[in-house]
């Protein structure tokens, strides 16, 4: 691991500023599922399934007690990592941090240049005639059910559900971002939606270092370089070989 740790030290040195690219692993160590591992079901049911509008339209009190059990988390706090990231922005290492994420683990960090490309926990709206509110006012009352007093529709939250297309504005911003810097570090993620992958692949179009952080690389993605471990121990090495 030392080895790579150096070979991308130096090339982030060098380079001047990276983008991060994270998912659900990065949260992990804040005491989060992740979903495509440990917590990839509930009550018998994928969250592949459980997470559509289908599903949400059909079932809204299944889930509605899914995202209130494993969603919203309030308290959670950021982790060494999240904090590393915020940290590195300020002194310019770190030019953004696009994320799968919906827990804005990010801004609480203190992160600012952040891209959700799932939306987040903190707001919830009507399915049916838009209105909008804060997530606490409906997933912190346990006996609170999802349904709108204005129009009888459905409440969810503010993310992006399977089936639903990433805002374009999002995507493109996400885009232009890996467009204009050299070294993009993917970061807790397995790459199994299009649009984290669509990322990395443009990247791949100019001459710049793609690398991998993490406990699990994802199947099948060339990276140049690759760290494998937990996050917490990898940003301690980060930090003491970074300028």
């Amino acid at each position: 691991m030392q080895d790579n740790l150096k070979l991308l030290c130096d090339a982030w040195n060098e380079a001047g500023s990276a983008v991060f690219l994270t998912g659900a692993g990065v949260s992990t160590e804040s005491g989060l599922y992740d979903f495509t591992g440990v917590g990839a079901t509930y009550e018998g049911a994928s969250v592949n399934e459980l997470l559509s509008r289908e599903f949400m339209l059909e079932n809204p009190e299944v889930f509605n007690e899914y995202c209130r059990k494993r969603l919203y988390v309030p308290f959670a706090q950021p982790n060494s990592f999240h904090k590393a990231l915020a940290m590195w922005e300020e002194t310019g290492l770190v030019t953004a941090v696009i994320t799968q994420n919906i827990d804005s683990l990010h801004q609480k960090a203190g992160s600012k240049t952040v891209i959700e490309l799932h939306g987040n926990m903190l707001r919830v709206y009507c399915d049916s005639c838009k209105r909008h509110a804060t997530a606490n006012q409906l997933f912190g009352r346990v006996n609170r059910v999802n349904k709108c007093p204005h129009c009888g529709g459905t409440i969810r939250p503010t993310i992006l559900l399977y089936g639903e297309k990433l805002e374009n504005q999002v995507y493109q911003a996400a885009l232009d971002l890996v467009d204009s810097v050299p070294l993009l570090i993917v970061a807790g993620t397995r790459l199994k939606v299009t649009a984290p992958i669509d990322i990395v692949e443009r990247f791949k179009r100019h001459t710049g270092i793609c690398a991998y952080i993490g406990l699990t690389p994802p199947a099948g993605c060339d990276f140049d370089i690759v760290i494998e471990g937990k996050l917490g121990d990898i940003t301690a090495e980060l930090k003491k070989q970074m300028f």
